[in-house]
């Protein structure tokens, strides 16, 4: 489903930009870049959601830790994924990396304050993977029913990234289309995944601080260990 709606997005890209090469029409070239600028978006968002969500990620990173992602997504044998980047200086949660979702789900949930009452929140909170076995029985989903029900959203997990040092750094978290009874498989343990996505945002996260002070303390990303 993902690599279709990728390869409808990058058609109508193309088809939008030989409109605006190609059409003298002020109206219609008007129409076309709105379209372009709209599909350009909405391809950001399934592909590299970090480059405007957080921009200061860089491609190496955003990239290193989309196949985290994936690859916790197929130990898990889950059908949407989430990797988020805790920012100590304002108390939040950033999407990073996703799979599978589309564009409201993403958006919502772009940027999650600390407090906040979700899962990822809480499993940050408390250092420790959450699971939560149906949505629909959970009622702390009772004010975000329509998001989860919109993707098919009916199980999810939680992981804490953290640092070497013991300082939270993201949650990976991984979603199913189907609940998980108390009776289902445990999930395969990341735990190897989860280490490897703290580590590269720990480097991140130190290389920030580090170009902040150099900047004369405008720090874009802070973080404490």
């Amino acid at each position: 489903m993902a690599s279709m709606q990728r390869f409808i997005l990058r058609q109508n890209i193309l088809r939008f930009r030989r409109m605006l090469a190609e059409e003298d029409s002020p109206l219609l070239r008007e129409t076309a870049l709105r379209l372009l600028k709209e599909a350009e978006h909405e391809l950001a968002l399934i592909e590299w959601v970090w480059t405007w969500t957080y921009p200061d990620l860089g491609k190496e990173h955003g990239e290193a830790l989309d196949e985290l992602l994936g690859a916790a997504m197929t130990r898990h044998g889950a059908d949407f994924g989430t990797l988020q980047i805790w920012e100590e200086g304002t108390a939040m949660l950033h999407l990073i990396a996703q799979r599978s979702l589309h564009g409201s789900f993403i958006e919502r949930f772009a940027h999650v304050d600390s407090g906040s009452g979700t899962v990822c929140d809480h499993a940050l909170r408390k250092r420790e993977q959450i699971l939560v076995r149906d949505v629909e029985q959970d009622p702390a989903f009772a004010s975000i029913l329509e998001e989860t029900r919109s993707e098919g959203i009916r199980a999810l997990q939680s992981t804490p990234l953290i640092s070497l040092d013991g300082a939270p750094v993201g949650i990976l978290s991984t979603y199913f289309r189907m609940p998980r009874p108390s009776g289902a498989p445990e999930l395969p343990p990341i735990d190897d995944l989860a280490a490897r996505a703290a580590v590269i945002l720990t480097e991140h996260l130190t290389e920030a601080a580090a170009a902040g002070a150099e900047d004369g303390g405008a720090i874009h990303t802070e973080w404490s260990a």
